[in-house]
């Protein structure tokens, strides 16, 4: 198998990176040599960190991947252990109401869309509902009473699919 050369990531995550193979730039022959271990920053010079997107500083991004310590925040598997060796920026949206919550596995953001009453529970997701509920209450952006009160307002007042919310 032919290695890959990862372009460098932003200032950021070259300062994470700094002796954690090889510093900024990752060379591997497994089946994810392409993945990067700090996956929230960029690693193109003319495109915004990711986290960016979820309105984080690359600090806050950083904090959250401390508190997280590379394992979803829900389930507990390691970044690396996920199909896309990597973790998702999971936040909760709805009538006005923003914030982020933290990282997770795809597993286990899906097990969130079930929370938030956009997809309905199944017999594999809703053993997860209980520390889905807690994660929610932890979320790494601090929502405050307030912010979670209407997030829980918006939450019980969505239909999901099955019950034709978008018909």
């Amino acid at each position: 198998m032919v290695k890959q050369r990862i372009a460098p990531l932003c200032p950021h995550a070259q300062l994470r990176l700094s002796g954690v193979q090889g510093g900024s730039e990752k060379t591997d022959d497994g089946p994810k040599a392409t993945q990067c271990l700090d996956y929230g920053h960029t690693r193109r010079p003319n495109r915004r960190c990711t986290h960016d997107l979820y309105r984080l500083s690359c600090a806050q991004y950083d904090a959250m991947r401390d508190r997280a310590q590379d394992r979803c925040e829900i389930c507990g598997v390691l970044d690396r252990e996920t199909p896309r060796g990597q973790l998702v920026i999971d936040h909760f949206e709805a009538r006005g109401v923003f914030f982020v919550r933290g990282l997770l596995c795809d597993r286990c953001n899906s097990v969130m869309q079930r929370h938030d009453r956009s997809a309905p529970w199944g017999p594999r997701s809703l053993p997860f509902a209980d520390k889905a509920r807690a994660y929610h209450l932890n979320a790494f952006g601090e929502p405050g009473p307030d912010r979670l009160r209407r997030a829980d307002e918006a939450i019980r007042n969505r239909r999901n699919w099955s019950e034709g919310r978008h018909a």
